[in-house]
């Protein structure tokens, strides 16, 4: 499937989650542009109203996604502007893991290169999360998730997690979650000060950060942070 020559990036979505044989894998092409996912039906926020269903799914196992480029391919969503009050200042009311996701992968063995996965929130009005992966075995590589904060979540204990080049960007708790992820040469954009590691419950190994760099979001600023904290049960990891 080629986006846009054979549809939308939801249209995409669908092809991969609904094709007859799973076993092989599924490949989508993504040319430079900007793609917004389609809403899905309604849902609940934290003020008690109504609004569209920002979260998309990877259902699926077996399927790849593959950019022309980082920087020209940004995958995003629609949330409602930041009209709540948490108790923390102005926020979405979808706001929350699980709540306002980009994407969330439910699907093993998926794959995602040369792209670009956003929040559609902003800046500090509540938990972004660009990926919810409740997966396993799942690969980015060369790839850049934009948030602020829960920017990726590995969601499952069970779980294994790899990154190989590419940026993840946000400023508290941007890359958080269960079991074991590793990161290699990834480059953390660090966002004033916050925390950036925050595993919760490993499978065995937990967060293990390999010849990564973490780098000012505007160059040369710097935010005073801490590498990472722990999250939850068990005795969680962050090795660098």
């Amino acid at each position: 499937f080629i986006v846009p020559d054979d549809g939308t990036i939801t249209e995409a979505l669908n092809a991969a989650n609904n094709r007859a044989d799973k076993s092989v894998r599924f490949r989508v092409f993504i040319k430079d542009g900007n793609y917004t996912f389609d809403t899905n039906g309604k849902t609940t926020g934290g003020d008690g109203n109504e609004y569209d269903d920002p979260r998309s799914y990877l259902k699926a196992p077996n399927t790849s996604f593959i950019g022309e480029s980082m920087e020209g391919v940004v995958l995003t969503n629609v949330t409602p502007a930041a009209t709540w009050d948490n108790g923390f200042g102005a926020a979405c009311p979808l706001e929350g893991i699980g709540k306002g996701d980009v994407l969330q992968i439910k699907g093993q063995n998926s794959y995602f290169q040369n792209l670009t996965i956003k929040t559609s929130m902003g800046d500090a009005h509540g938990r972004d999360i660009a990926v919810n992966d409740q997966s396993n075995r799942t690969i980015f590589k060369d790839a850049c998730l934009w948030g602020y904060q829960d920017t990726y979540v590995s969601n499952n204990q069970n779980g294994k997690f790899y990154f190989e080049g590419g940026v993840i960007r946000g400023r508290t708790d941007y890359i958080c979650g269960k079991g074991d992820a590793y990161y290699n040469k990834v480059t953390f954009r660090q966002v004033k000060s916050g925390y950036l590691a925050v595993p919760s419950v490993p499978k065995k190994y937990g967060y293990i950060l390999q010849s990564c760099k973490i780098v000012g979001d505007t160059d040369g600023v710097y935010g005073t942070y801490t590498l990472g904290r722990p999250w939850g049960q068990g005795t969680p990891i962050a090795l660098d």
